[in-house]
């Protein structure tokens, strides 16, 4: 939406199973992705693709806009630094918000520029546009530097991640086939339900049971048959309504199936 309203052109581009492509034929000057944690996927992208991304960025003098999207949470495997501190040509514009990881009610976000750009955004600035109170830069500078927020992010990636493991254990008990991606990160994954067609109909009998769920587009390339793919968030439940709510998807799930 920013984009069309500034009448810049741009494409979207299919990803695979580690992100975005590296498209050397492309005629892009920027690209903007999400390595720490693609939405709705949950792919996390390899350092291998982000080297070939980073070449790509440097050999065409291009910028990559790196959306650091739910990087905070991440609960398998050693973390993966974000892509601008592999930036050695300085090509990279790196951002991100306190959103997930505080409150949305901040309205707060930041970016890092490539130093050749700074000059530019500094004659920009003024112009009108959402700013932040200075009481709240401030406050959460304080927050910051008094060493509050890693312990805030400490307990809620503790919390998230029991979250996420009710969520994942009670699945494995599922009889009907499915299976789970995107679980390494984040705050959601997405359940597939392969050979699954009727997503009109779970949609509505999911909404009658006021089941706060996404039933998404969002088709696997490694599927072997169509599959209704289902996007599951944990961020705001507690484990109990988790275990229910997940108990009262798969009845819903078999009666339609049933109905075939």
């Amino acid at each position: 939406m920013v984009l069309e309203s500034h009448g810049i052109s741009y494409e979207n581009r299919k990803i695979d199973n580690m992100g975005l492509p590296a498209d050397y034929s492309s005629n892009a000057n920027v690209i903007c992705v999400t390595p720490s944690h693609q939405f709705p996927t949950g792919t996390i992208m390899p350092i291998g693709r982000r080297q070939e991304l980073l070449r790509w960025a440097n050999e065409t003098g291009g910028y990559i806009l790196e959306d650091d999207y739910d990087s905070e949470f991440k609960y398998q495997g050693r973390p993966i630094p974000p892509m601008k501190s592999m930036d050695v040509g300085d090509r990279i514009i790196y951002f991100g918000s306190f959103s997930k990881c505080l409150s949305p009610a901040l309205r707060t976000s930041y970016m890092v520029l490539p130093k050749e750009l700074t000059s530019r955004f500094d004659a920009l600035k003024h112009l009108p546009g959402p700013t932040v109170p200075t009481l709240t830069q401030l406050t959460l500078a304080t927050f910051i530097s008094k060493g509050h927020f890693q312990r805030h992010l400490n307990r809620m990636r503790n919390l998230y991640r029991k979250r996420r493991e009710a969520m994942v254990n009670t699945l494995n008990q599922w009889d009907f086939p499915h299976f789970i991606s995107g679980a390494e990160a984040g705050i959601h994954l997405l359940l597939h339900l392969p050979g699954f067609k009727k997503r009109k109909e779970l949609l509505n009998n999911i909404s009658k049971h006021k089941i706060n769920i996404t039933v998404s587009d969002y088709r696997s390339e490694t599927a072997k048959s169509e599959e209704s793919t289902l996007l599951l968030g944990f961020g705001s439940m507690n484990i109990e309504d988790i275990q229910n709510g997940l108990q009262l998807l798969l009845k819903t799930i078999e009666s339609i199936s049933q109905e075939e």
